[in-house]
């Protein structure tokens, strides 16, 4: 971009020069007479025309302009009420291995579920779905997960007290290793 600027400034300043003068043609000798012609008189005075100046220039880049973002507050919406359903409790995964979000869901013909959102887990063998109060090993084993990533849901037994249900861990019964949790608020 500047040197394109730089050769409009060159191409300008040549051209602003005053050219060099030129002898005037020559005229050939008239052979005829030559009658005087007077010209008429005239009350307005003559115009006057000012010395051309020499072509001055201004290049003008525009530079542009961040865009303006306009940020709007919102509160979280709920579950819509057309699906039926209703988010009791909701969280997001943590740990190096998860992500995406848990929420537990009432629907109105009183079934629960856990819905997991967005999720993707890194592979490992034998990781499980838990709702814990506590330790994911004396917690309900909702059952295996169905896949590494995408939204699924498991169905919650009807005789589980979800008010004393803390979080949602992805664990490996086998090595005692929890893989990723969301803490339900």
């Amino acid at each position: 971009m500047r040197w394109l600027l730089f050769v409009i400034i060159l191409f300008l300043a040549a051209c602003s020069r005053e050219l060099p003068p030129s002898e005037p043609p020559a005229i050939p000798p008239v052979t005829a007479p030559v009658t005087q012609i007077t010209p008429p008189v005239s009350t307005t005075p003559p115009v006057v025309t000012p010395p051309a100046s020499p072509i001055t220039a201004a290049v003008v880049v525009e530079t542009p302009q961040p865009a303006k973002h306009t940020k709007v507050e919102t509160e979280p919406a709920p579950a819509p009420s057309s699906l039926g359903t209703r988010t009791m409790k909701a969280g997001t995964f943590d740990g190096k291995h998860v992500s995406g979000s848990a929420r537990l869901i009432k629907k109105t013909d009183g079934t629960r579920v856990l819905s997991l959102d967005g999720l993707y887990v890194e592979p490992a063998a034998n990781l499980h779905i838990y709702l814990v109060e506590s330790e994911p090993k004396d917690g309900i084993d909702l059952g295996t997960l169905v896949s590494k990533k995408g939204s699924y849901q498991y169905t919650v037994p009807s005789d589980l007290n979800s008010a004393l249900i803390t979080r949602a861990v992805i664990y490996n019964p086998d090595k005692d290793l929890v893989w990723g949790s969301a803490r339900l608020t």
